[in-house]
């Protein structure tokens, strides 16, 4: 095992108990995962959250691209015993998902994919000025998460505005439903993991990784399950269609008042997809 793994174990289930991997987002925000988590409670599960794409000790320090960190998931989880798992991930951690599904197609037999239809998103860091001229509005969208997620804000500031409703709207925009942000804890947990230098790093790293997956995307084997959220403005479900309809084995589920962070804003939901998707796991030997 690496000295500083990329894979955070959280529950530990039993010898044939099957892994959820939960990965995050741009800004790295793992605390989303815990009202999911503990609805899956009362399963015999192991459950581990990844690192985001973003730098990380694992690689000195560097900013890793979406194929190395899936690599070097990859060894870890080849490190254990887990023979089948489902992998759930949020907005821009749906592409380690892909790559993690590509690497491990024994093992990954469900991606279930929170906001993460991102065509549009990931065709404009790609080709930025051919984008614009064709999806304007979407694209400012994308520029102004990009500057939410990567200016630098004091934790205090971040404090202040997680106090207030009307301030987190005003940041927030269309990205979150009014039900978040009427909750002081979920807009605690939305505000305090933004604001870092190092996401606008991971983009430009990985700004070329949409012409990678158009590659590859042909060859996942296992069942993606899209959720896309009503009110995204990021990811709606034109452009999840679009991505759903490059993997051979893939279903949207449009979800009615949310935004762009439907980890928070429908655990239920997503606890239920989790549970159905480890339901339905095909147990095979380790390997």
């Amino acid at each position: 095992m690496p000295e500083a793994p990329t894979i955070r174990m959280v529950r530990e289930g039993g010898p044939n108990a099957p892994l959820v991997l939960f990965l995050p987002g741009l800004t790295g925000n793992n605390s989303q995962w815990d009202p999911v988590v503990e609805r899956l409670a009362s399963r015999e599960l192991s459950i581990a959250y990844g690192a985001p794409i973003r730098p990380h000790p694992a690689f000195d320090g560097k900013q890793p691209t979406v194929t190395e960190l899936a690599a070097r998931m990859k060894a870890e989880l080849d490190s254990r015993s887990y023979s089948s798992a489902v992998v759930v991930a949020h907005s821009v951690g749906a592409f380690v998902a892909f790559a993690l599904c590509r690497l491990l197609p024994d093992r990954v037999q469900t991606a279930i994919l929170l906001n993460g239809g991102l065509t549009t998103v990931a065709r404009f860091l790609d080709r930025p000025v051919v984008e614009m001229s064709h999806e304007p509005i979407r694209c400012l969208n994308a520029i102004r998460l990009f500057a939410l997620a990567g200016s630098p804000t004091p934790p205090g500031v971040k404090r202040v505005i997680a106090s207030s409703p009307r301030l987190t709207r005003l940041l927030l925009g269309k990205l979150a439903s009014e039900d978040t942000v009427a909750s002081q804890k979920q807009r605690a947990s939305l505000i305090e993991h933004g604001g870092s230098t190092d996401v606008l790093r991971a983009l430009w790293t990985n700004r070329h990784h949409w012409q990678e997956f158009r590659a590859y995307a042909h060859l996942i084997e296992a069942h993606a399950i899209f959720v896309v959220g009503e009110l995204d403005p990021m990811s709606n479900e034109a452009d999840t269609r679009i991505m759903a309809s490059m993997l051979p084995d893939a279903h949207l589920r449009s979800i009615s008042g949310i935004g762009h962070v439907a980890p928070v804003e429908t655990a239920a939901v997503v606890a239920g997809l989790v549970g159905e998707a480890i339901d339905g796991l095909r147990v095979s030997g380790p390997h």
